[in-house]
């Protein structure tokens, strides 16, 4: 995923989204998405987590709306998360769950992508699983958060510009202070802002992702337009290449 030959390996580190879509739900965070992305091939997998009420980290994208076709009417104990998951056709995992599911495979990498208090939570996950931290790889989404969360043994590390509310110029000035290996991930807005050609100038070594890219000719227009290394994307299959 960093530093690795655009020509050889792009396609390999595509990023499924949530989990990708499973069944025709997207953002499921769901195991069973999960299992049925590494069984089509995928190795490196975004999730999204949120904070119950007694401050567990679990998989969803948020509590309001549907989360894993639920409607929370309050923010729930973890207790009673699991009872309602348990009932579900395509249920949301906890994090203990999905981290026994990354050692089980023991090839895959987690990209997290915290709703709420991210540092405090990557310290957290840092240190209950150690022993799997090689596997994490957190997303920032502050630059001033780089160097923090590296010394808490995070090898790799993604910056995403969700965000940031900064130019490209801004961008480039903040990753100046970064140690490698690191990548960025943003949408498609940067690319109007001219993040690419900036990169290219300054950073060609600098791994890029856009999200969240489900047609494959946009994918493959990304790639010879701005060079983009990869995307983040919830269903495009990874026979799917520019190459």
């Amino acid at each position: 995923m960093f530093h690795e030959s655009h020509d050889s390996t792009a396609y390999s580190t595509r990023v499924l989204h949530a989990g990708g879509d499973y069944a025709d739900r997207r953002y499921s965070n769901s195991l069973l998405a999960f299992e049925t992305g590494y069984q089509d091939g995928y190795r490196y997998f975004e999730v999204d987590l949120i904070r119950t009420a007694d401050q567990k980290l679990v998989c969803g994208h948020s509590w309001f709306g549907r989360n894993a076709g639920y409607e929370w009417v309050r923010v729930p104990l973890k207790s009673d998360f699991e009872q309602v998951m348990s009932s579900l056709d395509f249920p949301a995992c906890t994090l203990d769950q999905l981290m026994a599911w990354v050692a089980e495979k023991g090839d895959v990498w987690l990209i997290t992508d915290v709703k709420q208090e991210n540092v405090a939570a990557l310290r957290s996950i840092s240190e209950k699983y150690a022993h799997l931290v090689n596997r994490i790889i957190p997303q920032i989404y502050f630059s001033e958060d780089f160097h923090q969360v590296r010394q808490m043994g995070y090898g790799k590390i993604i910056w995403t510009l969700y965000r940031f509310k900064g130019a490209a110029s801004d961008v480039i000035k903040a990753i100046e202070g970064f140690s490698a290996p690191f990548a960025l991930a943003f949408d498609k807005t940067y690319l109007i802002y001219g993040l690419p050609h900036l990169l290219q100038k300054k950073f060609p070594h600098v791994n890029t992702y856009v999200h969240v890219i489900n047609d494959p000719e946009e994918m493959c227009y990304l790639s010879s337009e701005f060079n983009i290394f990869e995307v983040y994307t919830d269903s495009l299959f990874l026979d799917v290449n520019c190459k």
